[in-house]
């Protein structure tokens, strides 16, 4: 015998050991992994499937509930300003304390957007300040005038400065004031 076979013969032991190693690194460990890996998805398909088929089983309940969403939006609606952008809403949030301020016989000083915080998605507060001087009837008619418009004008914070009260007439008030209101950016149902 050559010597090739009787080597082979003597370390075909060694043979098989490295055969099996090298048949489980590159056949076996590589199935195994993709094994796991099917094992994983089947599971998260499964749980899928579960939340779909609960979905499905709950559709009379989603359905009136989002029916009660979208009637609680158009109310809500009702207190919020919704115009088309930002520019136009500023104006109308500012025209419409204008307009109380005037009916409330006041003097107008100063109306100033101080800034916005988003209090949900599409939903944003934004601060006004007020400065304004008037006699009492102004002060009475504004508070009265800002608590009940529609949106929402919500006062803050509400200071008075009186000098010179005289016992047979009232004198002018400085006030100042900040209030809140409400600007939805994007149109309930408006896709973007």
């Amino acid at each position: 015998m050559s010597s090739f076979m009787l080597n082979v013969t003597r370390y075909r032991h060694y043979l098989i050991v490295l055969a099996a190693l090298v048949i489980a690194n590159y056949v076996i460990v590589p199935l195994s992994e993709w094994q796991d890996e099917q094992k994983q998805l089947l599971s998260l398909i499964a749980k899928k499937h579960d939340k779909v088929s609960e979905l499905i089983n709950n559709e009379a309940v989603l359905s009136n509930k989002a029916n009660i969403a979208k009637n609680n939006m158009e109310k809500m609606l009702a207190y919020i300003f919704t115009d088309e952008d930002e520019a136009k809403f500023k104006l109308t949030a500012q025209s419409a304390v204008e307009s109380i301020l005037t009916k409330a016989g006041c003097t107008i000083e100063r109306i100033g957007f101080k800034g916005s915080t988003e209090v949900a998605p599409n939903v944003e507060r934004w601060s006004l300040e007020l400065r304004y001087k008037g006699d009492e009837i102004c002060v009475l008619d504004t508070s009265r005038g800002l608590e009940s418009t529609q949106p929402v004008i919500r006062v803050d914070e509400y200071n008075i400065n009186h000098r010179g009260l005289k016992k047979e007439a009232m004198g002018s008030f400085n006030i100042t004031s900040e209030v809140s209101v409400w600007y939805i950016n994007e149109k309930p149902g408006a896709t973007s």
